[in-house]
């Protein structure tokens, strides 16, 4: 809610006290001197964009060509050859990451449109940070064709730098601001005894609260157990955020390098008030390479460490922690946490052999609070199914 940078880190590290022992490579602050092209964090933007522009809402349904989609001369696939989606809403093609869900709502969007928000975003620019070598990534100037357009929304044809990402995601977390960044709060001065004090600075509104809220709600669900967040959870508290995968530029020949990827997570924590934005970026990954693999299990031990040193309780769902959007009402809920939506049910429904995702479909609406153990497919419920709802309106689901 201030663009404060609370703390950045760079690996492998080097002695500062002997920096000459160290390479400039090896000195540099990769989180503001390195553009890259992001890839699948890049969608959340697409999406935002879409919002904004009102082209698409949450629920809008797009085909997303069961695996593969002709642009111009080329074809477009999704990162993995098992996924070969048809009907998706966009809240699905966002948790799914489809990129020619993305693709086909760029298109919709148009290239004017959509380079302007990423901009309003603080892609291609400075942020201003008081850092040397800022880097302000590439995004090409206009006009776009169709190719270059639908590789943009899903991250790639375009560079941005860690910091920007986060600053974006930020701008999401907070209610539609993008800050500034600063890194420092004040400066005293020991021989004057005078203070200097900084402060941070709106630069823009890029979201209404609305669109904010409602794009916070489908990164939470991006984090849902079938989605590609889901390794980025932590026990009691709702996350919300998104994944990213993609190839390595090859700097001398053009074109990518093989089995080569930068693999990252952004995301924010807790959800239902988020507090800190946390982005997370892996450069060449061993053995796996998917963001949603290596990229948001860091994520989630360093937001598990942040909740547990600021002592902020695990968050029990409740109708206070529902997004209030015209568009989405629905409950801010992690897959092992239960939801509360206000409505009124007498018997408990019978939710034996539903997985999580259809309970909370099931349970819309109904009003009911809902406690969860295990993981699976329902198998039981206390009350049994049939049986009178408790005064509290809260149920047990146990899952196999």
């Amino acid at each position: 809610e201030s663009g404060e940078i609370l703390a950045m880190a760079n690996h492998p590290v080097f002695n500062s006290n002997r920096p000459r022992l160290y390479s400039s490579d090896l000195r540099r602050n990769r989180i503001v001197t390195d553009p890259f092209e992001p890839g699948s964090t890049m969608k959340t933007f697409v999406v935002a964009t879409a919002l904004r522009e009102k082209i698409v809402q949450p629920n809008t349904k797009i085909f997303c060509e069961n695996g593969k989609y002709q642009v111009a001369d080329r074809t477009i696939k999704e990162a993995d050859d098992h996924h070969q989606f048809g009907w998706l809403s966009v809240s699905e093609i966002l948790a799914h990451s489809s990129n020619i869900g993305t693709a086909k709502i760029a298109l919709k969007i148009g290239d004017k449109k959509l380079r302007q928000h990423l901009v309003n975003f603080g892609f291609g620019a400075s942020s201003g940070i008081e850092l040397p070598g800022e880097s302000r990534g590439v995004l090409h100037k206009l006009p776009w064709n169709d190719h270059l357009l639908s590789n943009i929304a899903f991250g790639h044809g375009l560079s941005v730098t860690p910091l920007q990402v986060a600053m974006a995601y930020a701008a999401i977390a907070n209610g539609g601001f993008l800050y500034k960044p600063i890194i420092v709060r004040s400066v005293f001065n020991d021989v004057t005894g005078e203070t200097q004090n900084f402060k941070s600075e709106v630069v823009r509104r890029v979201l209404s609260d609305e669109d904010a809220a409602t794009l916070r709600f489908m990164l939470m669900s991006a984090t849902a157990e079938a989605a590609t967040g889901a390794k980025a959870r932590i026990p009691g508290f709702p996350v919300a955020g998104k994944t990213g995968t993609a190839q390595k530029v090859d700097m001398k020949k053009g074109g990518y390098l093989p089995k080569s990827y930068i693999s990252s997570f952004a995301g924010f924590v807790p959800a239902n008030q988020p507090k800190y934005v946390i982005y997370v970026a892996i450069d060449n990954p061993r053995d796996q390479y998917y963001g949603s693999q290596v990229a948001a299990p860091v994520f989630a031990k360093i937001a598990s460490y942040l909740v547990r040193k600021d002592g902020i309780e695990p968050v029990l769902i409740s109708q206070k922690n529902l997004i209030k959007t015209d568009k989405v009402r629905a409950p801010l809920m992690s897959v092992n946490d239960g939801g509360m939506i206000k409505g009124e049910l007498t018997k408990t429904p019978d939710l034996r052999g539903l997985s999580l995702r259809e309970v909370y479909t099931r349970l819309r609406g109904t009003g009911l609070q809902v406690k969860v153990q295990g993981s699976g497919l329902v198998s039981s419920s206390s009350p049994l199914p049939g049986e009178n709802l408790p005064k509290s309106g809260r149920i047990q689901l146990q899952l196999e």
